[in-house]
C-alpha cells in the first residue's frame, strides 16, 4: 500500500496568504493598545526620550492652551459682569495670564506631566524649575489609592475612527472623564495629539492657578 502525499501549491499559497492577512489586520487593530503599553512602560522606567516619540508636542500644547485660555477668559468675563471688574484690568491681566498658562502647558506636556494629568487631573506649575530639573522628575506617579485609581472601571479605550483612538480616564473630582486622543501616523504607529479636559475640572484647575 502506497501513501501518497500530494503537495498543492495553490492551496498552500492561499493558506499562507490568509494567515499573513489575518496577522497584519490583527496587528493594525491592536496597534494603539501596543502604543499605550510602550508609553506606559517607558514612563514607569523613566525613559523620557523614548516616551516622547509617542507625543505630538505642538498639537497637544495647542489643545491644552486653547482649553485653558478659553476657560480663563470665560471666568474673567463673568467677573467683569458680576464684580464690575474694570475693562482696563481685563486688558492688563489677559497677557499676563497668557504667559502663565503658556508656562503651565510647557511644563505639563511631558511624559510625566501628561501621565499626572490623566491619573489625577492635575497640571504642573513648575515654571521655576530648570530644564534639567524638569527632565529629572521621577516619572513614576505616586499613587496613594492604587486599588482605585486607573482601575479598569476608570479607564476606557475605543476607536473613534480608523485614524483616531480615545482613552477616557475618570478621576475623583470630575463627573466627566479626561479624554486623550491618539491619531494614527502611519499603518502601525500612533501619537497623542490632544487631551480634552471636562469643564468642571478646568474650572477647578484655574481656581488653583496663581496669577503672579
Amino acid at each position: 500500500m502506497k501513501l501518497c502525499l500530494e503537495f498543492k501549491p495553490k492551496n498552500f499559497f492561499f493558506k499562507t496568504s490568509l494567515f499573513t492577512i489575518i496577522t497584519v489586520v490583527t496587528y493594525i487593530y491592536i496597534s494603539p493598545f501596543i502604543t499605550l503599553l510602550k508609553f506606559k512602560h517607558a514612563v514607569e522606567n523613566n525613559n523620557y526620550n523614548y516616551a516622547e516619540k509617542y507625543i505630538d508636542f505642538p498639537s497637544v500644547r495647542k489643545s491644552l492652551k486653547g482649553q485653558l485660555f478659553e476657560a480663563f477668559q470665560t471666568g474673567l468675563t463673568k467677573n467683569v459682569r458680576i464684580n464690575s471688574f474694570s475693562k482696563l484690568g481685563f486688558v492688563i491681566i489677559k497677557p499676563i495670564a497668557s504667559v502663565i498658562l503658556d508656562s503651565i502647558v510647557e511644563a505639563t506636556v511631558t511624559p510625566y506631566g501628561l501621565t499626572l494629568l490623566m491619573k489625577k487631573g492635575e497640571l504642573i506649575e513648575n515654571d521655576k524649575l530648570s530644564e534639567y530639573q524638569k527632565k529629572s522628575l521621577p516619572l513614576k506617579i505616586p499613587n496613594e489609592n492604587n486599588n482605585k485609581e486607573n482601575s479598569p472601571e476608570n479607564i476606557k479605550m475605543k476607536y473613534l475612527s480608523y485614524q483616531n483612538f480615545v482613552v477616557k480616564s475618570r478621576i475623583e473630582n470630575s463627573e466627566e472623564p479626561i479624554k486623550a486622543i491618539l491619531t494614527r501616523k502611519n499603518i502601525f504607529n500612533w501619537q497623542l495629539t490632544s487631551v480634552d479636559i471636562p469643564q468642571e475640572l478646568l474650572d477647578n484647575i484655574l481656581m488653583n492657578i496663581k496669577l503672579k
